[in-house]
């Protein structure tokens, strides 16, 4: 194989200037500006996953659009300047190629081999600090004018296997040069181009993570109570784990509760709960506030409130029930005063109220079965009404089902139910749906998000590795949902190295309220997605898969709660079952 020299590149009128577009924790991104004349390759960039000087395990994605076309038995030659080096082992087994016909894909893989063939390209490489890599395109396919040419190098070549090599950096920090050349079957010049990298010491980068307050709702007792009633079960649900504490008096710092004020914790710190004794004619406020594990409180007041009437009369008041066990993960309250009296056995009331998709299809479930379904209204609210209910405990659940079918998460509430009262759920602000239009993207690439949730509301997409969300660095956009609840935004991957990430949803209501999170959409940077159920296994956390989990998973069996769903397809199924089984450790 003829070796190129580097005086094709260095003609003064041939010299293209690279603008530098942005730099990331991990990856440098430049695009070169070509002069507008025949012969000059366009859009060429060389994205690297590390700057520091003297990297070796450096991958490179290597991009440029073809002027002219490059026929069958033509040559791409890349020739990396300046302390670059190419490794000696360095082979096509660590490369791969793929054409498309626009710069945004999709691209398909050519078969890189030693020597061309009439099927194969071939790769010769010459190592050192003036190597280069020369490709001779397959004798039975060339490379049309105007195709977009995407070369990879390192462990993010897999086509045909993972590579193993890469190009090492230069030793010392500055600006380097990478040019690029193309030829016809007797080498002679077709088009040329150049691009920048900029080698640095590496720096640290922190990431802002969003911070929320925990979202408080179904603050429960309310209204007035039978005048036998002696104790009460105060409760309220949070969004995120959480603990809470209240005041008799408004204005009081979280910090500042006393800590004989705190509510039992359940449903992984989601469903807070207390006792307490009460008395006959007497108006009742509790002004509560709540604080994440990472110290972030409430900086207002939570007011439950209430009256326990005047006693009609000698009656015996039944002892205080104990709280029922949480029924199911997820968001959730449990309250219930200690009812009496004569009227002790009438039904009560339950209303849920909330805002979701304008138009979309929502489900109600009590107790894991669902009882009503119908259509959120044209402004996106639904208010739903469940009369002379008997005493006791109760698990309700809302989800609903967009306009293309795709599901929300779960809110599910449990109360505790007691004649003559109407507990009231809300607000109950669903999560938003949300969709991939593809889950399987290059490095580098952008990712583009759809959905459906509250109309006129921020939407909130939450990109992390999946597993730990804080073990990598967390990317994140906002746009805002229109009056039919539709959203769509699109999400950079500059800085994420290849594996598989999750992408999440919600929407922001206001500064302090926003809704769950939406189902997980994994997405594959560099391969296919291939996300990990095992831990999802667990879904009481306490880092066992044992019998407590089986019972959260039947309790939910054939609903649609986003806890149990372990593999995220909508329903609590045998599928669910069997990951559970794969991952059992008793």
């Amino acid at each position: 194989m003829r070796q190129f020299s580097l005086h094709h590149f260095n003609q003064q009128r041939r010299y293209v200037r690279s603008l530098a577009l942005g730099v990331s924790a991990a990856f440098f991104f430049f695009i070169s500006t070509p002069f507008a004349y025949a012969g000059t390759l366009s859009f060429v960039s060389d994205t690297i996953s590390n700057s520091a000087p003297g990297a070796t395990t450096t991958s490179h994605v290597i991009q440029f659009t073809a002027t002219t076309a490059i026929p069958p038995s033509g040559h791409i030659v890349i020739s990396p300047t300046e302390g670059f080096i190419i490794p000696a082992a360095l082979s096509f087994l660590d490369i791969d190629l793929s054409v498309a016909g626009t710069s945004s894909g999709p691209f398909t893989n050519r078969t890189l081999a030693a020597t061309p063939s009439a099927a194969n390209i071939g790769v010769a490489v010459t190592s050192g600090a003036s190597g280069q890599i020369v490709f001779s395109l397959a004798s039975g396919a060339g490379i049309l004018a105007g195709d977009t040419v995407k070369i990879t190098i390192g462990d993010i070549a897999t086509f045909g296997g993972v590579g193993t090599l890469s190009i090492e950096n230069p030793a010392s920090v500055g600006s380097r040069h990478l040019r690029l050349l193309t030829t016809n079957v007797l080498n002679g010049e077709l088009d040329f181009g150049s691009t920048v990298v900029v080698i640095i010491l590496p720096v640290g980068i922190s990431v802002e993570l969003p911070i929320f307050e925990p979202t408080r709702s179904n603050g429960l007792p309310s209204g007035l109570l039978p005048g036998t009633t002696q104790n009460v079960w105060l409760s309220l649900n949070t969004d995120i784990p959480a603990t809470c504490r209240y005041a008799t008096t408004s204005g009081v710092l979280y910090t500042n509760m006393l800590g004989s004020t705190s509510f039992t914790a359940a449903n992984f710190g989601s469903l807070h709960y207390r006792s307490e004794a009460v008395a006959t004619n007497t108006i009742y406020s509790f002004y509560v506030r709540c604080q994440t594990p990472s110290l972030v409180a409430n900086s207002d007041d939570m007011l439950i409130y209430f009256e326990v009437g005047v006693e009609p009369g000698a009656s015996s008041t039944p002892p205080l029930p104990p709280p029922p066990p949480p029924a199911s993960p997820g968001g959730g309250g449990i309250s219930g005063p200690g009812g009496g009296g004569g009227l002790f056995m009438n039904g009560g009331d339950v209303t849920l109220e909330g805002k979701a998709a304008p138009l979309s299809a929502f489900v109600i479930l009590k107790d894991g079965v669902i009882v009503r379904e119908g259509t959120v209204s044209q402004s996106g609210d639904f208010s739903e009404k469940f009369t002379d209910l008997q005493r006791g405990t109760y698990t309700w659940g809302v989800y609903v089902r967009d306009e293309k079918g795709r599901l929300s998460s779960t809110y599910s509430s449990t109360i505790y139910l007691i004649a003559r009262t109407n507990n009231i759920i809300a607000p109950v602000y669903v999560s938003p749906t949300i969709t991939a239009a593809s889950t399987t993207i290059g490095v580098g690439d952008t990712i583009r998000l759809s959905g459906y949730g509250a109309p006129l509301v921020p939407v909130l997409a939450i990109m992390n590795m999946q597993g730990n969300a804080l073990s990598g660095k967390i990317v994140t956009g906002t746009t805002t949902a229109n009056g039919n609840g539709s959203w769509s935004m699109t999400l950079p991957t500059d800085g994420l190295l290849k594996g598989t990430f999750e992408v999440k949803a919600l929407s922001q209501i206001s500064k302090k309220d926003q809704s769950l999170l939406s189902p997980i959409v994994y997405i594959g940077i560099g391969g296919s997605p291939n996300p990990d159920f095992s831990n999802r296994s667990d879904l009481n956390k306490d880092k066992k898969v044992n019998l407590i989990d089986f019972s959260i998973l039947l309790f939910n069996w054939k609903g649609a709660d986003p806890v149990s769903d372990i593999n995220q397809d909508g329903t609590v199924n045998l599928v669910d079952f069997s990951i559970m089984l794969a991952n059992w450790t008793g």
